[in-house]
């Protein structure tokens, strides 16, 4: 959703400038790139921001695994009596 408004936002910012200014075509292009470039970033940031939460989430099923199988061993531990 940030891609696409990005795009439309620096679209017609750019479309504005090319009416300031009348340089249509290169305002428009110019904030379509622009904004492509900063949905985009903001694509890979939340991809990074994702990984590392599941990264997060799996170590600590891990640890819970690990903590789980030491309890588990340790309770099959009886004193021998005689």
């Amino acid at each position: 959703m940030e891609l696409v408004v990005s795009i439309v936002l620096m679209s017609a910012m750019g479309h504005w400038v090319d009416g300031k200014l009348g340089s249509a075509p290169v305002g428009i292009l110019i904030g379509f790139v622009l904004g492509a470039a900063a949905g985009f970033r903001s694509l890979l940031r939340y991809a990074a921001r994702m990984d590392r939460l599941a990264r997060a989430q799996e170590r600590a099923e891990a640890e819970a695994r690990v903590k789980a199988e030491a309890a588990r061993s340790h309770g099959d531990h009886r004193p021998e009596t005689e």
